[in-house]
């Protein structure tokens, strides 16, 4: 009765042959889908840093070595929510900088000062500038930096 065996293994092999390639596009698919994903979340958060202006209005230092630090922060710029402000002191003359500060975690209301006081500067002793650092937070919830960086003199 089965006289031709060879047309059901075309059927067969063919049908293996279409899963397999549904199985390879679903594979890229989920890659491709990741970086999309990423490179769009990396363009949201570079278009908020650009729109955002934070800068440090004033700087005092005292205490020993005056490595205790007071600055006030005035945002100029920008209507997106903050995910906070992080600062880097530095000693130009001697060359020497402290480790990145999360001096506020929140949000800053535009066109509004905030003083923080307390801000350690170790291992920067006598600073004489500070970098400003606004950041946003990504969907995970985790920082992002933004690369726009205000220096102010002191």
């Amino acid at each position: 009765m089965l006289y031709n065996k060879k047309g059901l293994s075309t059927i067969v092999t063919t049908l293996i042959i279409i899963l397999l390639v549904l199985v390879a596009i679903g594979i890229i698919w989920v890659v491709i889908r990741g970086v999309i994903e990423q490179g769009t979340s990396q363009i949201d958060i570079n278009t908020r840093c650009i729109n955002t202006d934070v800068r440090a209005t004033a700087v005092s230092c005292t205490g020993p070595l005056n490595q205790s630090c007071t600055l006030d922060v005035t945002r100029k710029a920008g209507t997106d929510a903050l995910g906070g402000v992080k600062a880097v002191f530095h000693n130009t003359t001697a060359g020497t900088s402290s480790n990145v500060t999360d001096i506020y975690s929140g949000d800053l209301t535009l066109l509004s000062t905030r003083t923080f006081g307390g801000v350690s500067v170790v291992p920067v002793v006598a600073p004489n500038s500070v970098d400003i650092i606004p950041y946003f937070k990504d969907a995970q919830g985790q920082p992002r930096l933004c690369t726009q960086i205000n220096t102010f003199s002191f």
